[in-house]
């Protein structure tokens, strides 16, 4: 294996099992590529795109401890005895429960894309003026994983969230807001150069006066209010949109509206957009032409299936000659730590304290690292290549939740340790042997004995110090959970 990314690990290999885990997992560890190597990967592939069929014990877990961020209306929280739970709270609990979620969940490929889109369509959970809209983004998000795009987008862009955010329940026809007119073109499907400005001011006429919006199965069902709404034919991109005049109660508008959200998904320029920056996502930051060139033949034969496309790229030749080209951000590198670490959420929320935030110290220090996990500052979204979160800041931070998990400083959760049963190290193992052994188990790559990275292993299973051979049996195993810390906070570790 040869990456840019990493120079020095020449000589490194890795399996198609693993490089699967760790394009596919956020939490992947040697559990989920052995699940891969038992079953084999186009098995495996197949139960993940059918996240439905697969036991989910995580959400069980988190809706005993935290169950306010799981009840989705005013109703349903009155019934449960959460009114007096601000959203700001619940916000905080569903971005703390989202970096967990990767640790201990089975569908992981849901939940990757879930990831994908929730920074595709970025909006921060936080926020004042997005209460009330956490909770509905963050399933939408997994109910739509693998639709097809056009669904996908009229499912986001009517959301509850996308339309709070960027201001468009206020749009009249008096003053047409043009932020969801813009976005929709600019960061949602076709970019910058594909839309004028005369567009975008036609776009918000047409989106103007919309009531309605995005139900939890990720139908939409809008109309619009006919004193506020901005009624006769627009172009748009060169088509036309009726927007018939209300007529007692009928007119075209609703239709029109999304029909040309519709348009703009299916548009050429959308579907090479959406697949480069899902092959940048899960492949490199410069994915191969061919594989690219595959990913759009696929949307063009399915009618843009998300799945069609993933499956195009998880079975093009070029796939696993990409392994370790793209690096994990800080919240990928805790979430491959804690589930390699078997690490255990243990605390138990005192039952008169719904407004306790889950995993403090581990989710402030992804945030310290640079990433905010679903609180990014701008509609764009957390930025997707290597260069961002190849930085001192962004390395150490993610280091540094990595020790706090495994030094057990924070208080919600637990590592047992005693990595050499989790790992299968054991004393009749040669020192080299060992090394070599969790390199593999912790990170995925293999790596040749006579590297730099099996030589600081080899110290740290003797104390600290070289020993005199290391072809010859350790005789304890005392020191492999120091090995297993440098094995994770070595580079290896930051290659997915």
């Amino acid at each position: 294996m040869s990456t840019p990314l990493a120079p020095r690990l020449a000589g490194c290999t890795t399996s198609a099992e693993w490089v699967m885990a760790r394009r596919t997992a956020i939490g992947a560890s040697f559990e989920v590529a052995d699940e891969i190597r038992r079953v084999g990967v186009a098995a495996w592939l197949n139960t993940q795109f059918r996240p439905d069929t697969i036991a989910e014990p995580f959400v069980a877990t988190a809706r005993a401890k935290y169950p306010a961020i799981w009840a989705t209306t005013p109703e349903e929280d009155a019934k449960a005895g959460y009114a007096g739970i601000s959203e700001g709270h619940m916000a905080e609990q569903l971005m703390r429960v989202h970096v967990l979620r990767p640790v201990y969940t089975k569908r992981h490929l849901q939940t990757s894309l879930a990831d994908f889109w929730l920074d595709y369509f970025s909006l921060p959970y936080a926020e004042n003026k997005m209460t009330g809209s956490a909770r509905q983004l963050d399933a939408l998000a997994r109910t739509m994983a693998f639709r097809t795009f056009s669904d996908v987008l009229v499912a986001f862009i009517f959301s509850t969230g996308m339309l709070t955010y960027l201001d468009q329940l206020g749009s009249t026809k008096v003053h047409p807001n043009e932020n969801l007119a813009r976005e929709v073109m600019e960061l949602y499907s076709v970019g910058v150069g594909h839309y004028t400005e005369a567009d975008v001011k036609a776009a918000s006429k047409l989106f103007s006066g919309i009531w309605g919006g995005t139900r939890p199965d990720g139908s939409v069902k809008i109309g619009v209010h006919e004193t506020d709404h901005w009624f006769g034919a627009v172009t748009i991109r060169g088509r036309r949109y009726a927007n018939t005049p209300w007529n007692g109660g009928t007119t075209s508008a609703p239709a029109d509206i999304v029909r040309f959200v519709r348009d703009l998904a299916n548009d050429p320029v959308t579907r090479a957009n959406v697949c480069t920056r899902l092959a940048r996502r899960f492949v490199s930051d410069t994915p191969p032409a061919a594989m690219v060139s595959a990913m759009q033949s696929a949307w063009v034969s399915s009618g843009g299936s998300v799945e069609k496309v993933l499956r195009a790229m998880f079975t093009h030749p070029t796939w696993l000659g990409t392994a370790g080209r793209k690096w994990r951000r800080p919240a990928e590198t805790w979430a491959a730590v804690a589930a390699t670490a078997g690490v255990q959420w243990t605390h138990t929320r005192p039952a008169a304290n719904l407004t306790e935030l889950p995993a403090p110290t581990t989710y402030d220090a992804i945030r310290t690292a640079g990433q905010p996990v679903r609180d990014w500052p701008t509609p764009q979204g957390m930025p997707d290549r290597d260069a961002h979160w190849m930085g001192t800041a962004s390395v150490l931070g993610g280091l540094n939740a990595a020790d706090a998990v495994l030094g057990n400083e924070d208080p919600h959760l637990t590592c047992p340790g005693r990595f050499a049963t989790r790992l299968g190290v054991t004393a009749s193992m040669t020192y080299a042997q060992a090394a070599v052994r969790i390199l593999e188990r912790v990170t995925g790559y293999r790596v040749p004995a006579s590297h730099a990275l099996v030589g600081v292993l080899v110290a740290r299973l003797n104390g600290g110090k070289a020993p005199a051979r290391a072809d010859v049996p350790m005789g304890t195993t005392d020191g492999v959970d120091r090995a297993v810390h440098a094995a994770m906070t070595s580079p290896l570790m930051f290659l997915r």
